[in-house]
């Protein structure tokens, strides 16, 4: 048994026999989540907190599943479920004593990977965008899908004992979410289950040439023009640098639940 077993919250410590978890789990079969935008939130939270947030449940095909609570049925197009007055909504979870108690003011609401998700929300910066692997019998719905894992793509705007997100910031997480994450699940899937921490290079340029073969064409160049712009503001960057720069980024420091509790990054 995995030394750090104990600190994992009730139903989050899994066989390291289950495959697809994000990276290679290394023998401890910790929960491991990636962040697409932001990192963990240092100080500590208020007993009473409400969190602006986006949760969106993805198939391994990048098909969106779920929407803040909202089953979003059968979807075939990728990332079709997003319009353009949906990008930035958002859903509000009030905290009591470190519980999420209402969700948009309404007690008992369905919230996927619930123990998981309350952690991952009460822990982060603002703003964040973190995407993680979860089998699909702990998302906490009956699913007919035939997929053994879901990824939870989790985005908070703000939390009302810190200053909410700006609106350019609120932004950019849409278009990352619309036009990048959906492909990014879809690639990363096809091998999570190979990759190691210290593998980032070669992971890397194997998503990117996924993203490049699979991805809408107009969406991901939307995506890294809009990147370019936010951090690199020189025309002359070819695409793909500017891409994989990007994925290194978000895939070189994939992080577990297990050692993120016991290193003090999440607090429960």
């Amino acid at each position: 048994m995995c030394p750090h077993h104990k600190l994992a919250p009730r139903g989050y410590f899994f066989p390291t026999s289950l495959k697809m978890l994000l990276y290679t789990t290394g023998g401890k079969g910790s929960i491991r989540y990636i962040f697409v935008h932001g990192n963990h939130e240092i100080s500590s939270f208020s007993d009473e907190i409400t969190v602006d947030a986006k949760i969106v449940v993805f198939t391994g095909r990048g098909n969106m599943y779920v929407v803040n609570g909202s089953y979003t049925g059968s979807i075939d197009k990728v990332g079709s479920v997003y319009g353009d007055n949906a990008d930035n909504s958002s859903t509000k979870y009030s905290f009591s004593n470190g519980v999420c108690t209402h969700v948009d003011g309404e007690p008992n609401k369905f919230v996927p990977a619930r123990d998981f998700t309350e952690l991952l929300l009460k822990n982060v910066s603002i703003p964040t965008l973190i995407m993680v692997e979860i089998p699909t019998d702990q998302i906490g719905f009956s699913s007919k899908l035939q997929d053994d894992v879901l990824y939870l793509a989790i985005m908070v705007y703000g939390r009302s004992d810190r200053a909410s997100c700006s609106l350019d910031d609120r932004v950019y997480l849409g278009k990352t979410m619309r036009s990048f994450v959906p492909y990014f699940v879809q690639s990363l899937s096809i091998g999570s289950d190979s990759y190691l921490p210290g593998d980032a290079q070669t992971a890397c340029k194997e998503i990117t040439d996924c993203l490049e073969l699979n991805a809408d064409e107009k969406e991901l160049n939307e995506f890294i023009e809009v990147y370019r712009n936010r951090y690199f503001r020189d025309p002359s960057v070819p695409k793909e640098a500017i891409l994989e720069s990007c994925l290194l980024n978000i895939v070189k420091m994939p992080f577990d639940l297990n050692s993120s509790i016991m290193h003090g990054l999440i607090k429960q």
